[in-house]
Protein backbone atom coordinates (compact mmCIF):
# COMPACT_ATOMS: atom_id res chain seq x y z
CA UNK A 1 0.00 0.00 0.00
CA UNK A 2 2.75 2.48 0.90
CA UNK A 3 4.47 1.84 -2.43
CA UNK A 4 1.23 2.42 -4.35
CA UNK A 5 0.31 5.63 -2.52
CA UNK A 6 3.86 7.01 -2.87
CA UNK A 7 3.39 7.32 -6.65
CA UNK A 8 0.65 9.93 -6.26
CA UNK A 9 1.46 13.63 -6.73
CA UNK A 10 1.92 15.75 -3.59
CA UNK A 11 1.89 12.67 -1.32
CA UNK A 12 4.65 11.98 1.16
CA UNK A 13 4.71 8.47 2.63
CA UNK A 14 6.38 7.81 5.98
CA UNK A 15 6.86 4.25 7.20
CA UNK A 16 7.10 3.64 10.93
CA UNK A 17 9.48 0.75 11.16
CA UNK A 18 9.27 -1.71 14.00
CA UNK A 19 8.49 -5.39 13.87
CA UNK A 20 6.62 -6.39 10.72
CA UNK A 21 3.95 -9.01 11.42
CA UNK A 22 3.32 -11.52 8.63
CA UNK A 23 -0.13 -11.59 7.13
CA UNK A 24 -1.42 -8.04 7.44
CA UNK A 25 2.11 -6.54 7.46
CA UNK A 26 1.43 -4.37 10.53
CA UNK A 27 4.46 -2.65 12.07
CA UNK A 28 4.54 -2.46 15.85
CA UNK A 29 6.83 -2.32 18.88
CA UNK A 30 8.55 0.49 20.82
CA UNK A 31 10.13 1.89 17.64
CA UNK A 32 6.73 2.21 15.95
CA UNK A 33 5.18 3.76 19.09
CA UNK A 34 7.95 6.39 19.23
CA UNK A 35 7.50 7.16 15.53
CA UNK A 36 3.78 7.85 15.99
CA UNK A 37 4.29 9.71 19.26
CA UNK A 38 6.41 12.25 17.37
CA UNK A 39 4.09 12.51 14.35
CA UNK A 40 1.05 14.78 14.00
CA UNK A 41 -1.42 13.36 11.44
CA UNK A 42 -4.51 14.90 9.89
CA UNK A 43 -6.13 11.47 9.84
CA UNK A 44 -5.31 7.91 10.85
CA UNK A 45 -6.97 4.71 9.72
CA UNK A 46 -6.55 1.62 11.88
CA UNK A 47 -7.82 -1.90 11.53
CA UNK A 48 -9.40 -3.78 14.37
CA UNK A 49 -9.44 -7.20 15.91
CA UNK A 50 -12.91 -6.57 17.25
CA UNK A 51 -15.43 -3.86 17.96
CA UNK A 52 -18.10 -4.26 20.62
CA UNK A 53 -19.83 -2.05 23.21
CA UNK A 54 -16.73 -2.70 25.37
CA UNK A 55 -14.63 -0.76 22.84
CA UNK A 56 -12.05 -1.27 20.12
CA UNK A 57 -9.94 -4.39 20.68
CA UNK A 58 -7.01 -6.19 19.08
CA UNK A 59 -5.41 -9.62 19.26
CA UNK A 60 -1.81 -8.37 19.22
CA UNK A 61 -0.56 -6.55 22.32
CA UNK A 62 2.25 -4.68 20.51
CA UNK A 63 -0.31 -3.23 18.12
CA UNK A 64 -2.42 -1.85 20.97
CA UNK A 65 0.29 0.61 22.06
CA UNK A 66 0.97 1.56 18.45
CA UNK A 67 -2.72 2.30 17.77
CA UNK A 68 -3.00 4.34 20.96
CA UNK A 69 -0.02 6.46 19.89
CA UNK A 70 -1.56 6.94 16.45
CA UNK A 71 -4.88 8.06 17.93
CA UNK A 72 -3.25 10.42 20.45
CA UNK A 73 -1.84 12.77 17.80
CA UNK A 74 -4.40 12.66 15.01
CA UNK A 75 -7.00 15.25 14.07
CA UNK A 76 -9.42 12.57 12.93
CA UNK A 77 -9.40 8.87 13.89
CA UNK A 78 -11.00 6.23 11.67
CA UNK A 79 -11.52 2.57 12.56
CA UNK A 80 -11.93 0.00 9.78
CA UNK A 81 -14.01 -3.00 10.83
CA UNK A 82 -15.64 -5.40 8.39
CA UNK A 83 -18.51 -7.70 9.29
CA UNK A 84 -16.14 -10.27 10.84
CA UNK A 85 -15.00 -7.70 13.44
CA UNK A 86 -18.29 -5.99 14.31
CA UNK A 87 -19.70 -7.36 17.57
CA UNK A 88 -16.49 -9.31 18.27
CA UNK A 89 -14.13 -8.76 21.20
CA UNK A 90 -10.40 -9.51 20.93
CA UNK A 91 -8.13 -10.05 23.93
CA UNK A 92 -6.67 -6.52 24.31
CA UNK A 93 -8.59 -3.26 24.53
CA UNK A 94 -7.25 -0.37 22.46
CA UNK A 95 -9.76 2.26 23.58
CA UNK A 96 -13.34 3.00 24.45
CA UNK A 97 -15.78 3.77 21.64
CA UNK A 98 -15.28 7.48 22.30
CA UNK A 99 -11.57 7.03 21.51
CA UNK A 100 -12.14 7.36 17.76
CA UNK A 101 -14.33 9.54 15.56
CA UNK A 102 -15.59 7.38 12.70
CA UNK A 103 -16.27 3.70 12.10
CA UNK A 104 -16.06 2.52 8.48
CA UNK A 105 -17.76 -0.87 8.02
CA UNK A 106 -19.51 -3.02 5.47
CA UNK A 107 -22.45 -4.06 7.63
CA UNK A 108 -24.95 -2.38 9.94
CA UNK A 109 -24.00 -2.70 13.61
CA UNK A 110 -26.01 -4.81 16.06
CA UNK A 111 -28.44 -2.69 18.08
CA UNK A 112 -26.41 -2.74 21.33
CA UNK A 113 -23.23 -1.65 19.54
CA UNK A 114 -25.05 1.02 17.52
CA UNK A 115 -26.54 2.45 20.73
CA UNK A 116 -23.11 2.50 22.39
CA UNK A 117 -21.52 4.18 19.34
CA UNK A 118 -24.28 6.81 19.29
CA UNK A 119 -23.70 7.53 23.00
CA UNK A 120 -19.97 7.86 22.33
CA UNK A 121 -20.60 10.39 19.55
CA UNK A 122 -18.98 8.12 16.95
CA UNK A 123 -20.04 8.44 13.32
CA UNK A 124 -20.79 5.16 11.54
CA UNK A 125 -20.40 4.84 7.77
CA UNK A 126 -21.63 1.63 6.13
CA UNK A 127 -20.08 1.26 2.71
Amino acid sequence: MAAEVSTRPRVEVLVSGGRLRPGDLACSNAQAVQFFTDLRADAVFVGSGGLAPYGLTDFHLDEVATKRAMFANASHRYVLADSTKVGRTAAHRVCELSGFDTLLTDTPCPADLRTALDRAGTTVIVA
